[in-house]
């Protein structure tokens, strides 16, 4: 693999190696982050993180009502009154709740936030070819960066997503363009 540091040295001479491997890093992002199974396993884990989040969007909307959740009460404002209120130890209960599952649900939110650019992935994609080509050490992370840099703008900021699943909807996995996630820097 062609690093920072060999075109620094090398010059001119380096870049057509470095092109060669701007695209091996592409072909290898595609197919870890952006193929088939890639895809499935998103939208397998979105169902499942939809329903756990999908409770924590309830149980966030009956702390900050006051009411019971019901699906015409979160629709409607004029309905949260009718809706019934909650107890303080219903309140208590739904506290505890929260507290539990968005600790059970860190992992799977960070996962989602570190892979869900152009830029993360080409640079998990350079790092992990940096690790087959016994790249040193000192020059690993300048080297990701620059093929994550080149790779993201090449995809034209490309980010792919399955959309939110809720706990009663699927959607097949979609690819949309625009920015990478929020405050991921790419």
């Amino acid at each position: 693999m062609v690093t920072v540091s060999d075109i620094v040295r090398d010059g001119w001479t380096a870049v057509p190696g470095a092109i060669f491997w701007v695209f091996v890093v592409l072909g290898l992002g595609k197919a870890v982050f952006r193929g088939f199974l890639a895809q499935e396993l998103r939208v397998r884990l979105d169902h499942k993180q939809g329903r756990k989040l999908g409770d924590i969007r309830r149980v966030q909307w009956e702390l900050n009502t006051g009411k019971k959740f019901t699906p015409e009460a979160a629709r409607n404002k004029d309905a949260v009154a009718a809706a019934p209120t909650l107890t303080e130890s219903e309140m208590v209960e739904r506290r505890e709740f929260l507290a539990q599952n968005v600790r059970a649900t860190i992992w799977l939110r960070g996962f989602r936030y570190l892979f869900d650019c152009a830029f993360c992935q080409e640079f998990w994609a350079a790092a992990m070819i940096c690790l087959v080509a016994r790249t040193p050490w000192n020059d690993c992370f300048p080297t990701c960066l620059a093929y994550a840099g080149i790779g993201a703008w090449l995809l034209g900021r490309e980010r792919t997503t399955a959309p939110a699943a809720g706990p009663d909807m699927i959607g097949p996995a979609q690819r949309r363009v625009g920015p990478p996630g929020p405050g991921c820097g790419g």
